[in-house]
C-alpha cells in the first residue's frame, strides 16, 4: 500500500486531482484497474469489508478497501442511473470502514 502523499505534476496530468492534492492510500490509478465488478461482487466486498471490521482483522480489511474503494468509485459513476443507488448505499458502508482501517496503520495487529 502506499503511504499518503501529494500528487506530482505528471499524475495530475494523468487523470489524478491537481498538484499537491493529498492522495488515499486506498486509491488505485483507475487506469491500471481490470473491468468493473458486477454489483453483487461489490455488494459482497462490501460485506467482508464490515465483517473484517468488526473482527479486527485490519490487515485483511486494508488490503480488501485497496480494491474495493476504487471499484465504487468507478462504479457509481460508470453504471446507469438505476443501479447508482445501492452503490451509493455500498460507498457509504465501506467508507465507515476506512477510519478503522486508518487508524490501525502502523500497527497492524493492533
Amino acid at each position: 500500500m502506499r503511504p499518503i502523499t501529494t500528487l506530482d505534476q505528471a499524475e495530475a496530468r494523468r487523470g489524478w486531482a491537481a498538484p499537491g492534492a493529498v492522495r488515499c492510500p486506498f486509491a488505485a490509478r483507475h487506469a491500471e484497474r481490470p473491468p468493473l465488478p458486477a454489483v453483487s461482487t461489490l455488494r459482497t466486498k462490501a460485506r467482508k469489508a464490515w465483517e473484517l471490521t468488526h473482527a479486527g482483522r485490519y490487515t485483511e480489511l486494508t488490503d480488501l478497501l485497496g480494491s474495493l474503494v476504487p471499484d465504487l468509485e468507478t462504479a457509481v459513476r460508470a453504471l446507469p442511473q438505476t443501479q447508482r443507488p445501492e452503490v451509493l448505499e455500498l460507498m457509504v458502508e465501506t467508507y465507515q470502514a476506512c477510519p478503522a482501517a486508518l487508524a490501525r496503520l502502523g500497527e497492524p495487529e493492533a
